[in-house]
This record gives C-alpha cells, sequence and structure tokens, in this order.
C-alpha cells in the first residue's frame, strides 16, 4: 500500500513534467523565427490538449500531495501566450494559406476568450447534497442564464466552483463548449435529490443536543438551526403550519429544565405553542444570556492579592472587636464568639473552619464557597459534619436548627441543588 501510495505522485510528476516540455518545445519552435505554414498548423493541433491534460493531472496530483504540485496558472499563461502568437503568425500568413488561418483561428477563440473572464462570485460545492440547491439555484442565475458568456465559458465556470467529489465526477467530461450541457446535467442527476435533502435536514434537527439556559451560544445554535431548517422547507414548498405540535415539540425538547421553565412563565398558556414564537424566545434569551455574560465576564477578576487584602481586614475587625490579636484570643472569648457567629439562618458553626482550619466558620469560608454545590455536599460528607449546621456533636436527624430556606428538607441552603433532597430522601429510606 505505501509503495502504492509513493509511486503514483512520482508517475503525475513525470506526466507533468512529459507535458511541460512538450509545451516549452512548441514555445521555443515558435521564437525559431524558422517557420513554415503547415508545420505551424501541424504542431498547434498537438498543443491544444495539452492544457486539459496538465489540468487533470495537476487536480488528481493536488488530491494526494497538494504541498508538492505544481501551479496551473503559470502553464496556463504560457500555453495561452503560445496560442495568441500563433494566431497572429496564422494571420500574417493569410494570404498563402487563408483557410488553414480560419481553421485555426476559430479553434483559439474559445480558448482566448476565457483569458478575459472575471471571477464569479460562486460558492464552491464539494458535493453534500444539502447545499446542491443553493448552489445550483445561484449558479443557473448568474452564469448559466447569462446570454453573453459562450458555452466554453459557462464550462470554465462551472468546473472552477466544484472541488471535492463534485470536481471528480466533472473532471470526467472533456473540456469542450458541446459538453457543457452534459455536465451540468450530471451534476444535477447526482446530487438533485430533494427527499434526501429534507431527510438529512430533519435527521440533523433530531440529533441536536438539549441546551443549556446559561450558555448563550447554545441556544443561538439551536435558533440558528431551526431557522435554517425552516427556510429549506420553505424552499420546497414544505411550510409546516404555525401550530405544527410536533415541530414545537421537537423544539421543546431541546430546552433543558431552567430554560423550559422560564418559557412556561412566558408563554402563560394551555394553548399548543407555535414554532415561530418558540423561535423569538431563543433569540430573545440567547441575547438576554449575552448580555449577562457580557457583564460577568466585563468585571475585574478577584487576584490573589485582593483576598489577602479581605483576609487581613476582616482579621483585623475581629482583633479589633476583642481587643486582642487573633493569636492572643483566648479560649472564652472564643467561646463567646461562637455563641454570636450565626449566620442569618440560625447556624451556628465552631470559630476554627473545618474545611481550611482558617479563623472563620466553613459557611464563610471563600475556599469552600467556591466550589460547586456537589463538591460542596462531597466536602461536607467527608468531614462527617452536620449537613444543616455543620457541627460535629451531632447528625442531621437529630439537628434542631433551621433547614434549607428553598425547599425545607434536611441540609443547609448553600447545599441546595435541584435533585439533591431526592436522593438524600431515598437514602433515608433505605
Amino acid at each position: 500500500m505505501d509503495s502504492d501510495a509513493d509511486v503514483r505522485p512520482l508517475a503525475l510528476e513525470v506526466t507533468s513534467e512529459s507535458i511541460q516540455s512538450q509545451l516549452d518545445s512548441f514555445t521555443a519552435y515558435l521564437a525559431s523565427g524558422n517557420i513554415s505554414p503547415n508545420e505551424l498548423e501541424v504542431r498547434y493541433k498537438s498543443v491544444l490538449p495539452l492544457l486539459d491534460r496538465q489540468s487533470r493531472v495537476i487536480h488528481e496530483w493536488k488530491k494526494i500531495d497538494p504541498s508538492r504540485a505544481p501551479n496551473l496558472q503559470a502553464f496556463e499563461n504560457q500555453y495561452f501566450q503560445a496560442l495568441a502568437k500563433t494566431k497572429m503568425l496564422q494571420d500574417a500568413a493569410c494570404t498563402q494559406n487563408n483557410s488553414a488561418a480560419v481553421s485555426i483561428g476559430s479553434q483559439i477563440s474559445p480558448f482566448l476568450s476565457i483569458l478575459n473572464l472575471k471571477p464569479a462570485d460562486l460558492p464552491i460545492f464539494n458535493g453534500k447534497f444539502d447545499k446542491f440547491k443553493a448552489y445550483i439555484d445561484m449558479f443557473e442565475a448568474l452564469i448559466d442564464s447569462n446570454d453573453s458568456l459562450t458555452s466554453i465559458q459557462k464550462f470554465h465556470y462551472l468546473r472552477s466552483s466544484l472541488s471535492g467529489e463534485a470536481a471528480t465526477l466533472v473532471d470526467t467530461i472533456r473540456f469542450k463548449a458541446e459538453n457543457y450541457s452534459i455536465a451540468v446535467e450530471a451534476l444535477k442527476s447526482h446530487y438533485q435529490n430533494e427527499k434526501l435533502s429534507v431527510h438529512q435536514i430533519v435527521r440533523a434537527l433530531f440529533e441536536l443536543p438539549k441546551v443549556s439556559f446559561k450558555d448563550s451560544k447554545s441556544i443561538q445554535n439551536l435558533s440558528f438551526q431551526f431557522s435554517q431548517a425552516i427556510n429549506v422547507l420553505k424552499s420546497e414548498d414544505l411550510t409546516p403550519i404555525e401550530k405544527d405540535p410536533f415541530l414545537s415539540y421537537l423544539i421543546l425538547s431541546k430546552f433543558d429544565e431552567p430554560l423550559l421553565r422560564t418559557w412556561e412563565k412566558k408563554c402563560n398558556s394551555r394553548a399548543p405553542p407555535k414554532w415561530n414564537d418558540l423561535l423569538k424566545y431563543l433569540v430573545t434569551q440567547s441575547q438576554l444570556s449575552q448580555s449577562v455574560d457580557h457583564h460577568f465576564h466585563s468585571r475585574p477578576k478577584e487576584t490573589d492579592k485582593d483576598r489577602v487584602q479581605f483576609k487581613g481586614v476582616q482579621e483585623g475587625r475581629i482583633s479589633k472587636r476583642y481587643g486582642k490579636a487573633q493569636s492572643f484570643v483566648s479560649a472564652a472569648v472564643k467561646a463567646n464568639f461562637q455563641s454570636k457567629a450565626q449566620k442569618s439562618n440560625g447556624v451556628t458553626s465552631s470559630l476554627k473552619c473545618h474545611y481550611c482550619n482558617d479563623f472563620h466558620p466553613i459557611y464563610k469560608c471563600y475556599k469552600f464557597l467556591k466550589l460547586s454545590v456537589p463538591d460542596r455536599i462531597k466536602v461536607v460528607k467527608g468531614l462527617k459534619v452536620c449537613e444543616i449546621c455543620f457541627n460535629k456533636n451531632h447528625e442531621k436527624q437529630n439537628c434542631t436548627r433551621e433547614k434549607c430556606k428553598t425547599c425545607n428538607k434536611n441540609h443547609n441552603s448553600i447545599l441546595h441543588q435541584a435533585d439533591y433532597h431526592k436522593s438524600s430522601d431515598t437514602s433515608a429510606k433505605a
């Protein structure tokens, strides 16, 4: 396999050099000054296919090793300059061989017309079925229906706007004016499959992942994908009705719980939702999430220096309050402080943090609060402290302190998460 892969680029290189050598030989003949009309016509006919052959070789070479494939532009320039000079010589000798000059001129003119073509603003079609309709519609509007272009010029634009599998399909058709319509028909017969295009669009919608309430990019992408799909369906005369329950359900199935909850509050109706209302909601929600993200990202980040200064201020307040530095606080003062250091929910904790061993209760610990709620729960269970008041002298079933303010279950408010109380109750029953 490796030897075959090495041999093929070498064979293409040899072929390309041979074609280039033939063109160089013809160019040298034109510059020699020793030209006979009959020999010029014979040489000219042998040179005509060189551009098409070199184009095919370089195209194949680029598919295997693009970095080493030569540039076709230099070959084209030399080729057309040689043809132009040939026509000039034939015109000069038209009195001697007028019929030959006419024959050569009629064959050269289609190729010379390509030299003056401007690049067309066409999309590149690479063989994806769902992209073909947009491509062929634009090609027919800009190129195929343009009466000022000849068939060979249209064929040139067609080949230059293809890549990948589509380019390979058309490259098998010889580059001649009469073959232009054959090339267009070959593309249409292979790629114009409306049923397959619609199926691909619908499948892509079903495969979209759920979006997060906090992720503005995923919400924006969902809105874009559905809008794009509906536009394609409209172009195929398959516009869904406004209250299409299947499409509305498909959109709603991509919402996470917070996003769905927000929609239900906004909708406040028992009537089936319209899919266009859902898409408008997604756009609004995406813009809102982007604004919130921008607000938080634009705020200056807290540095280690800021945290040290904050800690110093807190310790200074404690020291000033009790008249002594932290390291000299007596056991009696600590006990007195412990009785007063209660959070608004009535939690009492020991003066020393169970998590970082610093001088503060755990519910005021910067490092602890920085953790996610699931990680806080793991830490608390690992420390074997009460999940309500964070003390070690009893379990949460025997705690008399105030429970979670959000769900009124047996855990502290800073340990609340959506499904936490369900798992706790299940484990308690077990």
